[in-house]
């Protein structure tokens, strides 16, 4: 499973589905199929890993069509052990999520901030996931339906890692959204209800 041990490349992993319509990644690999021709990437310096996508047919014809599988991998599902342990190898996290999904937040989100490693979140800058990571001092974020501005935020993100200056949610914070303390929030919102009644 260790596909992350080449030297000076950066390794980037997204870890789950990819839904064609709210995690279209066609931006994202117009935006690599850019910066490859312009040879701002190449394969010795950077790998995608999208682990466990479930759309591999239509992933590996965008690839193909993108002309971008020097740099970008399909891989097969894993143990959900094996899969958090990838999320704490890798040098970063990806996660793409459409703006028809504003409204939302997905679960992956939380696994990938108790992994502790740098994201980089292309979803829309004014949705729910966005807010999320600011509040959670996360600003690595671009639109996902936006292949100029992924072109920039991927471009600030690599340089982000290689000078160990990425963000990362601190632990306190990661803690405070945990699924036990939102659980003990509403424990007590329910017992201030019923102190109310």
């Amino acid at each position: 499973m260790n596909q992350t041990s080449k030297p000076g490349r950066i390794t980037l992993l997204h870890s789950g589905i990819i839904y064609p319509s709210e995690r279209d990644p066609t931006c994202l690999f117009d935006a690599l199929s850019a910066l490859l021709k312009r040879n701002v990437i190449n394969a010795d310096s950077l790998h995608i890993i999208l682990r466990a996508s479930h759309h591999e047919n239509y992933l590996q014809s965008l690839i193909n069509r993108f002309e971008i599988g020097s740099i970008v991998s399909l891989a097969p599902p894993v143990s959900y052990n094996e899969a958090l342990v990838e999320m704490l190898a890798v040098d970063g996290l990806l996660l793409l999520q459409a703006a028809n999904c504003n409204n939302q937040i997905p679960a992956k989100l939380y696994e990938y901030l108790r992994a502790q490693r740098p994201i980089l979140a292309l979803t829309d800058p004014a949705g729910d996931t966005a807010e999320k990571l600011k509040n959670m001092g996360i600003d690595t974020i671009a639109p996902l339906d936006s292949k100029e501005a992924i072109v920039e935020g991927l471009n600030r993100f690599l340089s982000l890692l290689r000078e160990n200056k990425a963000p990362v949610a601190p632990m306190d914070k990661i803690q405070s959204n945990s699924r036990e303390a939102g659980a003990e929030n509403f424990s007590v919102l329910l017992n201030e209800i019923g102190e109310d009644l």
